[in-house]
């Protein structure tokens, strides 16, 4: 019996579970192979993770760091073809200590300046690595200076921008500024606090309280972007005065395409025009700014009144901005204005706002359109057919008008006769009107220039048309560089005075 229990234990130890009487499952033959390879191929992974390393690094403090960079057009006799204009490379450069031979004079010892001329960019950059020890690394350059004659050569200034634009080390978030001479002049300054130009602007421009309308920060893919598909382009400029750099207002460049040609005055109806419009199909292509290739082809300067103009029509544009009201611009403005209080009702008695700041400290605009009763006319070419060659034909289309709608928030922290003035409601109000006065008249004078003088729609109202109402967008697109001179600008400001 015990036998028999025994010889069945033993028979029973021999079978497996899936009643095979060698004692090896199926799936056993297959798993044990299978679990040896894997746990090869984990040896082989770790050991591999082993032997990783980096066979092409450049060391921190082998690398020579780029922090501005200046364009400026030159002419270089030296060069193989006399008299061909060069892009001189003007580029600052921030070296490590190491590589440093002013080491004990800090963070803050004067920039490396170096310099080459070539007639391509690639060439010029080029000749200035070859004076450095350190290969150049763009990685961290903050500023991009352009210089004024670069800015008269629309196919340099073009190549210039596609080059930084692809240039697989340069950020393409970094600042551009120009400058009405040589950009060069801008890196070789010594501004107060900080010796190195290009971290010094860059530091500006991040703070938008800071610029109080005085400027406006500009990146390079913000520009590349502008200068392919809007008609106007501006670039902050900056000027170098000795120790000094100082916002010297903005270039308003004319970026229309090649295939447009240049027509002036406001009213195109009298033959005045000069191959603006191409047909329907040409002109609304160059209207949306598809399909061409965007040149710049001139320039124009706006001064600070002028460009603080412009920016009153930018959301957050005027942060910081700090109106004074004057006797003289309240004896001025108060026949002029049309806001609340402006008879001067309610005004407390002896009360004189005279050299009254008030600094903006929100800054909100709204753009609508709308048609008016006005009727303006341009002309036009019919389409071409192989029988007969195109021809000019008068055309009435409804004029426009843009509403600039501008709320502007802040605080008087300063006032003659003391603050308690302010606690009268009146008198807030009366203060509010003469500041709106003050934003209304700029607005107009810098549009006046842009419609009358410069011919250039600087707010691209096209564009702003085309995202809020493209029904309207759609009805002028096609002639807008005919209707623009002739749109009316209507700019309605509310300030809110703080207490």
């Amino acid at each position: 019996m015990g036998k028999t229990r025994i010889a069945g234990r033993l028979e029973h130890e021999n079978m497996d579970y899936c009643g095979n009487a060698n004692g090896m499952c199926g799936n056993r033959k297959v798993w044990k192979p299978l679990s040896k390879a894997l746990a090869l191929l984990l040896i082989i992974l770790m050991l591999l993770t082993s032997l990783t390393a980096c066979w092409d690094k450049i060391e921190i403090e082998n690398r020579a760091f780029v922090v501005a960079i200046a364009v400026d057009v030159t002419e270089d006799a030296s060069l193989d073809v006399p008299g061909k204009k060069a892009i001189c490379y003007t580029v600052t450069l921030s070296l490590p200590a190491a590589n440093d031979s002013k080491e004990d004079e800090g963070e803050d010892a004067p920039p490396h300046v170096v310099s080459g001329s070539a007639l391509t960019l690639s060439e010029a950059i080029k000749k200035i690595d070859a004076e450095t020890k350190s290969p150049l690394y763009f990685g961290q350059a903050k500023l991009l200076a352009l210089g004024g004659a670069l800015l008269e050569e629309p196919e340099m200034l073009r190549v210039a921008l596609d080059y930084f634009n692809r240039h697989p080390e340069i950020d393409r978030t970094m600042y551009v500024v120009a400058s009405h001479e040589n950009a060069s002049d801008i890196l070789k300054s010594a501004p107060q606090g900080d010796s190195r130009p290009g971290r010094y602007i860059a530091a500006m421009y991040r703070d938008k309280q800071k610029l109080g309308g005085a400027s406006f920060p500009l990146s390079l893919d913000d520009l590349v972007t502008q200068v392919k598909y809007h008609d106007a382009v501006l670039v902050p400029i900056i000027k170098a005065d000795e120790e000094k750099l100082q916002f010297n207002g903005a270039m308003l460049l004319d970026g229309k395409r090649k295939s447009q040609g240049k027509s002036s005055g406001r009213n195109r109806g009298s033959g005045e025009s000069s191959g603006r419009n191409r047909g329907s199909d040409e002109s609304k292509s160059q209207a949306t700014g598809k399909n061409h290739t965007a040149t710049i082809d001139n320039t124009r300067h706006l001064d600070e009144d002028e460009l603080r103009g412009y920016l009153w029509c930018k959301p957050e544009g005027c942060l910081g901005t700090v109106v004074t009201v004057t006797e003289e611009t309240t004896a001025k403005k108060t026949r002029t204005t049309t806001s609340h209080n402006a008879n001067n009702q309610g005004i407390q008695t002896g009360f004189e706002p005279q050299h009254i700041p008030f600094k903006v400290e929100t800054h909100a605009v709204t753009i609508r359109f709308k048609e008016s009763n006005d009727r303006v006319t341009i002309q036009v070419l019919t389409k071409m057919t192989p029988e007969s060659k195109a021809k000019k034909h008068e055309k009435t289309v409804p004029g426009l008008e843009a509403h600039i709608y501008v709320e502007l928030t802040g605080r008087i922290e300063e006032i003659p006769g003391g603050y308690e003035q302010l606690e009268r409601e009146s008198n807030r109000q009366y203060i509010a009107a003469q500041i709106e006065a003050v934003v209304q008249e700029e607005i107009l004078k810098t549009a006046s220039k842009m419609q009358d003088e410069l011919i250039l729609d600087g707010h691209n109202l096209l564009e702003i048309m085309r995202k809020k109402q493209y029904g309207l967008y759609q009805r002028h697109a096609e002639h807008w560089h005919d209707i623009f001179p002739s749109v009316k600008i209507v700019p309605q400001v509310h300030v809110v005075i703080k207490t």
